[in-house]
């Protein structure tokens, strides 16, 4: 678990004593929110059941007590409410530093923090062909929205040159990009990913054929209308793994995520190496996603779209080797131009249901 500076101000005025503690608050604390949008809980546990509502960021919160890795805490509005202590800081403090990405407990792969050389090897996960069986896709076959990402070895994270250049954007600190040291090279397999995000529209066949539960924002089994073609959203980990699992695919972990965006020579950016704000739906005054494939520029060398921005896309992969947590890639609508970046990576708690996160599938290479 990484180190926070926590600030305690005694009664006299323009005194700050600051000291390094791990992870833990004072009673009487107030922590501000550090994320766009988090849960508050009823219970210290990540279930779909405890949620009693939403925080928006920087939204202040006094610590009243903390059990583990969760603090309960008061709400501005007078309530109580137990909220993960990954997602709350100080005011002036840093956001939450974020550690090495270590294996999900669903397939093998063998990421070990080294340089660039020795070359590292990852292993997909096997999918087996699905059955027909009542309620369940029949798709047995690639679709035509896939495309092939060619295996052998590929550069991903950053080195902390990369890092210091950051630190001029809004929002970034150099604590938060600690998860991607170092720049490594990997071996990895080869791979089919969706080239557009999931949308409202292949999103509800799953619904109406499953009778699976519907995303929050829709209403009587329908999405807002006009957005047959934005990406589905207000989807947790467990939708987002029930709708893949239902096409005959699956997640792509981040290891794959991330050199379908950056290429096997780990470019910044899907498009290049220089930022440019009008590629893509990032950091939008509009306040929303667009159509899938709509942001032309917004395209990797493999002609897959939207991996810099539009929404957060769900992976595979564990954040920290946490069960509750999977990283997030990509940039979205409502986040900070450094997350459009291949490498960047997010912690996001499994049930997440969200305005900002979506998903896309792939597919191993049997």
């Amino acid at each position: 678990m990484k180190q926070r500076f926590l600030c305690f101000l005694p009664l006299l005025p323009l005194m700050l004593v600051c000291v390094v503690i791990h992870q833990q608050a004072f009673a009487g604390q107030i922590l501000y929110v550090n994320n766009t949008q988090v849960n508050v809980r009823s219970a210290p546990t990540a279930a779909d059941t405890n949620i009693v509502t939403t925080l928006i960021k920087d939204t202040p919160v006094e610590v009243l007590s903390q059990k583990g890795s969760w603090y309960r805490v008061r709400l501005p509005n007078g309530n109580d409410g137990w909220i993960s202590e990954r997602v709350l800081v100080p005011r002036g403090g840093q956001q939450q530093s974020r550690g090495n990405i270590r294996p999900s407990e669903n397939f093998t792969e063998d990421v070990a923090i080294q340089e660039i050389s020795p070359i590292e090897s990852v292993v997909t996960p096997e999918i087996s062909p699905i059955e027909t069986t009542a309620g369940r896709s029949t798709i047995q076959t690639l679709e035509d929205d896939m495309v092939f990402v060619q295996g052998g070895t590929a550069i991903i994270g950053s080195d902390e040159g990369e890092i210091h250049a950051l630190l001029g954007m809004e929002g970034a600190s150099q604590d938060m990009f600690a998860d991607e040291l170092p720049r490594k090279q990997i071996n990895l397999q080869g791979f089919y990913i969706d080239r557009y995000e999931v949308t409202n529209a292949q999103y509800k066949k799953f619904v109406d054929a499953t009778r699976y539960p519907p995303p929050l924002n829709w209403e009587d089994g329908m999405y807002p209308l006009g957005t047959s073609k934005h990406p589905v959203t207000f989807i947790s980990w467990d939708d987002a793994q029930a709708y893949a699992t239902w096409v005959g695919k699956r997640l792509p972990t981040a290891e794959e995520w991330e050199v379908a965006s950056r290429g096997p020579h780990g470019q910044t950016y899907p498009w290049g190496e220089a930022f440019d704000m009008q590629k893509i739906n990032i950091y939008s005054a509009q306040g929303g996603p667009d159509p899938v494939g709509s942001n032309m520029d917004d395209v990797s060398k493999y002609k897959i779209y939207d991996l810099g921005g539009n929404v957060m896309e769900w992976t595979l992969t564990h954040y920290e080797g946490d069960k509750n947590f999977f990283i997030l890639k990509g940039g979205s609508w409502a986040g900070k131009p450094f997350e459009a970046r291949g490498a960047n990576n997010t912690p996001g708690e499994a049930v997440y249901q969200l305005s900002h996160i979506g998903f896309r599938c792939a597919k191993s290479v049997n």
